[in-house]
């Protein structure tokens, strides 16, 4: 039993290892945009839009975005 809970939570962590890096449209209090592999807290920087697989589809959000001036 010990073993199945244990393979149970290599699994587990695992998977959170192996999860695909996603991008973020920020936009700061100056008013500039960028982007960032972190979540925005919602307090200095606020998210613009979802989050991205790729930094190719990251910054073309940006470059739509209204918020960010392009």
């Amino acid at each position: 039993m010990f073993r199945i809970v244990l393979a149970a939570c290599m699994i587990l962590s695992a998977g959170q290892t192996f999860a695909a890096t996603q991008y973020f449209v920020q936009h700061t209090p100056g008013g500039k945009c960028t982007i960032s592999e972190h979540k925005p807290d919602g307090k200095t920087h606020m998210q613009v839009g979802g989050a991205w697989k790729t930094m190719a589809q990251a910054e073309h959000a940006m470059k739509a975005a209204h918020e960010c001036g392009y």
